[in-house]
C-alpha cells in the first residue's frame, strides 16, 4: 500500500506571497538606474562644447558637460553664443546630469 504524503500549505502561500511582493513592490518609487550615455546618444543640446564658447557678459545660462556628467554654468551676452539652458534644474533634467 502506497502512503500519500501531504504537503504543508501547497502553492496557496507562494501565491499570496507573490502578490504581497508584487503589490509592494519598491514603495511606490520607481527604481531608476543612473548609466551616463555617449556623447552620439545624447540631445544636441547636452553635447554642446560651450565651455570654450563662454564669452562672458551680464547672463548666466548653464550648459551640460557630457566628460563630467553635469550642468554648469557660463555667462554669455557679450557674443553670440547663447546658452541652451537657462536654470541648472533645466540642464538637470533634461540632459539627466547629476547633481
Amino acid at each position: 500500500m502506497t502512503r500519500r504524503v501531504r504537503r504543508r500549505g501547497g502553492w496557496m502561500p507562494i501565491l499570496c506571497w507573490s502578490l504581497v511582493l508584487v503589490l509592494a513592490g519598491c514603495g511606490g518609487k520607481t527604481p531608476t538606474i543612473k548609466t551616463t550615455a555617449a556623447p552620439d546618444q545624447l540631445h544636441v543640446s547636452c553635447v554642446s562644447d560651450l565651455e570654450r564658447m563662454s564669452c562672458g557678459g551680464d547672463r548666466v545660462g548653464f550648459y551640460y558637460d557630457y566628460r563630467d556628467d553635469r550642468c554648469k554654468p557660463m555667462q554669455y551676452g557679450a557674443c553670440t553664443a547663447r546658452a541652451p539652458f537657462k536654470t541648472r534644474e533645466e540642464c538637470m533634467t533634461f540632459c539627466g546630469a547629476n547633481p
